[in-house]
């Protein structure tokens, strides 16, 4: 087996394991969260934040979503001085609406203000190419192996992963 095939069949279980390890310490987070007030207010399908300024000449205005993505780190473990956040440009397509459902323009924004951004509805969405779709993935996590052209190999069981290297190593 070509040493450069192997290395990239290395670096995809790495990536692999790094994503599983991750997707692990986010579950046991969400396991140690006791329902404290701050992070009752938040769930994981509505991103909450607070609106840092507007731009009306640039159309867009930029979300904190700090509390959000901490919502089940417990305050001990929270990391004061990174703060998360998002440039909204809004289109023609973008929707505003008051808390009470009425419409609502730019200028109706104020910083400090709370904000439920919702994500675009698939018939909104540019995508050309679902990859998803296109790889043939029933399920995540899934693990993928490359070569620089296509390709080799998916898993959903890590165990068959390590039957691939063997039988490329015998």
């Amino acid at each position: 087996m070509e040493l450069r095939k192997m290395i990239c069949m290395l670096c995809c279980l790495f990536i692999s394991l790094l994503a599983a390890c991750g997707q692990i310490e986010e579950d046991k987070l969400k396991a140690e969260d006791k329902g404290s007030p701050e992070s009752r207010q938040f769930n994981d399908e509505e991103l909450i934040g607070k609106i840092g300024e507007t731009n009306p000449s640039a159309q867009s205005l930029y979300v904190d979503h700090t509390e959000w993505i901490n919502r089940h780190v417990p305050l001990e473990h929270a990391v004061p001085d990174i703060g998360y956040g998002f440039q909204a440009f809004i289109t023609e397509e973008t929707r505003m609406e008051l808390e009470n459902g009425d419409p609502a323009e730019l200028k109706d924004f104020k910083p400090g203000q709370k904000v439920k951004v919702l994500p675009p509805t698939e018939e909104t969405l540019p995508v050309e190419v679902d990859y998803k779709k296109e790889l043939g993935i029933e399920k995540l996590p899934v693990i993928l192996v490359f070569d620089t052209k296509e390709l080799l190999f998916k898993t959903y069981q890590e165990k068959e992963l390590y039957n691939l290297f063997n039988e490329r190593i015998e």
